[in-house]
C-alpha cells in the first residue's frame, strides 16, 4: 500500500500556486541584489546560504525563515522593517 501510493505521488501532477508573500518577497530582494550587481553565488557566499536558497527564494518556491531573511537584508543593505513593510503591501 505504501508502495502504491508512493508511485501515485511521484506520477501525478500537481499545479501548486506560489503565495502572494513568497512572490513579493522574491521579487523585492532579487531587485536588492540586482542593484546592487550581485550573483546569487556571491549572495550566498556573503549570507553563509546555498545558492539553492537564494535562488528558491528569489522564484517564490520558499519564504525565507526569520534568520535568513535578516541575513538578506543586511547584506543587500535594507532596513528590515520598512522592508516587511513593502513586502506585505505588495503581496495584500
Amino acid at each position: 500500500m505504501i508502495e502504491q501510493n508512493l508511485t501515485n505521488t511521484m506520477t501525478e501532477t500537481v499545479t501548486q500556486t506560489k503565495s502572494p508573500l513568497a512572490l513579493a518577497t522574491g521579487a523585492i530582494l532579487r531587485a536588492a541584489r540586482k542593484r546592487k550587481h550581485m550573483t546569487q553565488a556571491e549572495l550566498a557566499r556573503r549570507t553563509g546560504l546555498s545558492v539553492r536558497m537564494i535562488a528558491y527564494v528569489e522564484s517564490a518556491d520558499a519564504v525565507p525563515t526569520l534568520a535568513t531573511y535578516l541575513a538578506l537584508c543586511r547584506e543587500l543593505n535594507l532596513d528590515p522593517a520598512p522592508t516587511l513593510e513593502r513586502i506585505t503591501a505588495r503581496a495584500v
